[in-house]
């Protein structure tokens, strides 16, 4: 089984930093994967000073409904 990435592809993810150590993408792909759900799962690592711009920038990408 493999999942697709396209226009309706849904995208997740964590914000944080630092984010090196996390296994959540590899967790999160693969039950996407399994469960034919259309999703990605992204670790955004953002330093502290520029949390500020993550809220504008998911809007402006759409990242957030």
């Amino acid at each position: 089984m493999h999942n697709e990435t396209d226009a309706n592809t849904k995208t997740c993810g964590l914000i944080g930093h630092p984010l090196s150590h996390t296994l959540s993408p590899q967790i999160h792909n693969m039950l996407a994967e399994m469960t034919g759900i259309n999703m990605v799962y992204v670790p955004f690592d953002v330093q502290p000073e520029h949390l500020e711009n993550v809220l504008p920038g998911a809007l402006a990408l759409g990242l957030w409904e």
